[in-house]
């Protein structure tokens, strides 16, 4: 493969499969021109692992705060939330920031009475 044949991506999607074992990533070039890889979920862990060795120290880009403003676009991709031996919580939410092309986590502490007030409005059990 030539350097005229590579596909070099400035951006990724990630949207789930029609299968619901899968995942669909998504990789768009400055060009507009997109490729697909559908790859299994248990696959995951081992390439995030793999990918987390060729991170460069200090190369993560923070988050753009002015990106989270009321009224900008963005979209929760997901979430996962811990809970702690002391009854607080760490809910970490996927952030889908189309301005700027990518998807970050925001995780956010939450105290013991906060983290039993949101999983009983979850569970139905508040107004």
């Amino acid at each position: 493969m030539g350097d005229s044949d590579l596909f070099i991506a400035v951006g990724c999607n990630i949207g789930k499969h029609e299968d619901g074992v899968h995942l669909r990533l998504r990789f768009m070039e400055d060009s507009g021109q997109t490729r697909d890889i559908v790859i299994n979920r248990r696959d995951i862990p081992p390439l995030l692992a793999s990918l987390q060795q060729e991170i460069v120290a200090g190369s993560v880009v923070p988050i753009d705060r002015g990106s989270l403003r009321i009224g900008a676009d963005f979209q929760a991709e997901g979430y996962q939330c811990k809970r702690k031996s002391d009854g607080s919580a760490t809910l970490t939410v996927a952030i889908s920031l189309p301005e700027q092309s990518r998807t970050v986590t925001l995780p956010i502490d939450l105290p013991p009475q906060d983290a039993k007030s949101l999983a009983e409005h979850l569970l139905g059990m508040t107004s």
